[in-house]
């Protein structure tokens, strides 16, 4: 190939992956929507609800900016420790991107191409679950397998949480959940903590607010690292919630 054969007028981007969180990043949660946006004098869109009723916001200007990034060849990966019904709620709202992770990145989805059904990261393809084909989105079946282990979160926590057209099977109980993470959970549960674990198959979320008194000093302790999760588990604050999962998720190298 001689100079004359390569376009000159191509420009390559300098960035070529960027990886973003959103609540608190691309997702915000004022108090008043409105005077959110007369604040700062831009459009914003009002997200659905979440599962527990937080209703976030998102600029247009955010919108715009995550489009021109996937224009100039840019891949743009979302990760998020939301429920995954919350995120395939919301994608109607969100940036189009590469890569969706949720559940503190236990799951990990794929855009698909509308044209030939490959996937927009290449080359590795999964051939997923196609439930989800009508979002336009393919699971990533090999990430999924490691949370399946018993050492992680067991397979278990995946039963009535499919996304699929018809749910056949209502989740099971934190009682009859192997693995790991369950295992922890039920725990916490023997000492009358209340655990969010609604759509949730890698991860769960423990909120204050939903405590007893005695539930507060625990959730305090939790908190303060004064209970410490066992070996392979590891926490992080979400909105002023307490997740937990699966160590391997790599969420700590964020």
């Amino acid at each position: 190939m001689t100079t004359s054969d390569i376009n000159t007028n191509v420009e390559k981007p300098r960035i070529r992956i960027v990886f973003s969180d959103l609540d608190g990043t691309l997702i915000h949660y004022p108090t008043d929507a409105a005077q959110y946006a007369r604040e700062h004098s831009e459009p914003i869109l009002q997200l659905p609800p979440s599962a527990t009723g937080t209703r976030g916001v998102i600029s247009a200007q955010t919108l715009l900016y995550a489009q021109e990034l996937r224009k100039r060849g840019v891949k743009l990966v979302l990760i998020s420790g939301m429920r995954t019904s919350t995120l395939i709620s919301r994608l109607p709202f969100l940036p189009e991107a590469d890569v969706y992770c949720t559940e503190a990145g236990g799951r990990i989805f794929y855009r698909v191409s509308p044209v030939d059904g490959q996937y927009t990261c290449q080359p590795v393809q999964y051939e997923g679950a196609q439930m989800l084909d009508k979002f336009g989105l393919q699971e990533d079946m090999e990430w999924r397998k490691r949370w399946e282990d018993k050492g992680a979160a067991g397979k278990e926590g995946f039963i009535g949480n499919e996304l699929a057209y018809e749910q056949t099977q209502d989740p099971l109980p934190i009682s009859q959940r192997s693995g790991l993470l369950w295992e922890f959970a039920a725990s916490l549960e023997l000492k009358d903590l209340v655990i969010d674990c609604k759509s949730y198959s890698t991860c769960f979320r423990v909120h204050r607010s939903q405590q007893s008194k005695q539930g507060e000093q625990l959730f305090d302790d939790l908190l303060n690292g004064k209970i410490s999760c066992p070996p392979g588990l590891a926490t992080s604050t979400n909105l002023g919630a307490i997740d937990f999962y699966p160590t391997a998720s790599g969420k700590k190298n964020w």
